[in-house]
């Protein structure tokens, strides 16, 4: 299974913890090369790998207004 987020900071793609390794490797592999034309057709510039560090402490957002 692969989530999106609300746009804090920015949309988020989350796979599942049951994804393989090779599957996560792939799904990555496929979005990083994706035609710019999909991305801009969702409304979004690009997709870049997101670092834990870029949503440090979203985890108070994300309990304290969606209550997760």
């Amino acid at each position: 299974m692969v989530t999106t987020t609300p746009p804090i900071p920015n949309i988020a793609l989350s796979a599942a913890p049951g994804l393989s390794a090779a599957q996560y490797a792939r799904l990555q592999h496929a979005l990083l090369g994706a035609p710019a034309s999909l991305f801009q057709a969702l409304g979004l510039p690009r997709f870049v790998i997101a670092h834990a560090r870029q949503y440090r402490g979203q985890d108070r957002l994300l309990k304290i207004y969606w209550g997760y």
